[in-house]
This record gives C-alpha cells, structure tokens and sequence, in this order.
C-alpha cells in the first residue's frame, strides 16, 4: 500500500513500509539520484542488508530505455543507506525518514494503493515487454553503420567496374546504381538504409545487371548522347 506522508511516497511491499531509492537520493543531495543504486547495490553485495531487498523495475528515458532495478528501502535499511551517503543532509534526512515512518505505522494517513510482490514481478514484466518492443523498434530504424556504409559503396564501386566493360566514362553508371539502389529502399541517400536490411542492400547491388541499367532513362539518355 501507498501514502503520501511529508511529501514523502512510502510504499508498503508485503506488508512493510518502504521509501523509493531515487526519493531517498533526492532529499540527501544526490546530483543524480539514480546513483544512490551503485551505493545500495554495493551494500547488497557485501551483505549490509543481511539479504536482498525488496525491487522492482523501472525504464529510464536515456540511453535507449534501458532498465534499471529500483530498490524500495525499509525503515532499517534507509537508515543504514543514510549513515553510508556521507552527504550534507544526512542528518536532517536520517530524523525526517524516522518521523516518516513512524507517522505511517500510527496510521495518521491511510494507505491507499496496493503494491505486493506479484505486482512488483508483474511490473517487471510490463517494463521489460516495452523495453523490448522499443529495442524492436529502434533496430528497424537504426540506419547503416559506418562499416556497412563502406561495405555497400565498395560493393557498388565493384559493380560499376563489372559493368563498365572498359569504359572509362563511368559516371552514368555510378548515378545510375545508386539510383537503382535508394529507389529500391525508398530512401534519399543509401546512408538510410536500415541498418537491419544491410544484407539485402549487398544483395541487391550484386544482383544489379547490364538489363536494369538499360532501364534507367539516365543511363539511356547518357549513353545515347555518347
């Protein structure tokens, strides 16, 4: 269950009152909050806690909307996090989270919304299907990397000398391929290609042949002027 107490959010997991990681970190000083984890993660693993604490999941906004744990903090715990910040106000934050947690075990605010352990896993899930489905999304629009750029003009630069069959006016031909290529992806500059269809790019360009240049009215208006 869930209280707003002092403007702090306490969240009750299986029955226990806890404060948020990040809201702890934001009234200790923290310049970025989130890095109140690398603390608590640090505790957790040389057992300050004596167990694993109670965490769900949540997506940050930056860096592609990865996931990161967020740990909800008991009484005991939050107070241990605070003894270890070594901020400025941890003094002030260690008697204003004692208050906190006293006002919501006398019931001065009622608690108003469930949080137990299934919903805590059922978070995670939620999160983790849209981090999914925003990776999904990002590898059909990632456009070519820098190598798969390179790979596709060596292509096309092979392509034209096979074609060109000792001419040295190569230009037409050039326009031409590349042509051929961005109106097969639909794209202004092969740069755009989807970084995904890199192989049928390639693909596409060493299956170009004399008969697809001969349909280009380019390449016909090119060669006619020859």
């Amino acid at each position: 269950m869930s209280a707003i107490i002092n403007s702090w959010d306490v969240v009750e997991v299986d029955g226990e009152p806890t404060v948020k990681d990040t809201d702890l970190a934001e009234r200790l000083g923290f310049e970025r909050p989130r890095n109140i984890r690398n603390l608590i993660k640090r505790m957790v693993e040389s057992g300050s806690f004596g167990g694993a604490l109670p965490c769900s999941t949540e997506e940050v906004p930056e860096n592609g909307g990865k996931i990161a744990t967020v740990y909800h903090l008991n009484e005991k715990q939050a107070l241990k996090v605070i003894s270890k910040s070594e901020t400025k106000k941890a003094d002030e934050i260690m008697d204003e989270v004692i208050d906190v947690f006293l006002a919501f075990r006398s019931g001065k605010l009622q608690p108003q919304q469930p949080l137990s352990s299934m919903q805590v896993l059922e978070n995670f899930f939620k999160v983790s299907q849209e981090h999914n489905s925003r990776l999904e999304i990002l590898e059909k629009t990632k456009r070519l990397e820098g190598w798969q750029e390179k790979r596709i003009k060596d292509a096309v630069n092979q392509k034209v000398f096979n074609l060109s069959n000792g001419d040295k006016n190569k230009a037409p031909i050039y326009r031409t391929v590349w042509r051929i290529l961005k109106n097969r992806f639909t794209v202004a500059r092969y740069s755009e290609i989807p970084s995904i269809e890199f192989e049928q790019a390639l693909d596409f360009v060493n299956r170009i042949r004399v008969a697809d240049l001969l349909g280009s009215f380019d390449y016909y208006s090119q060669s006619k002027d020859k």
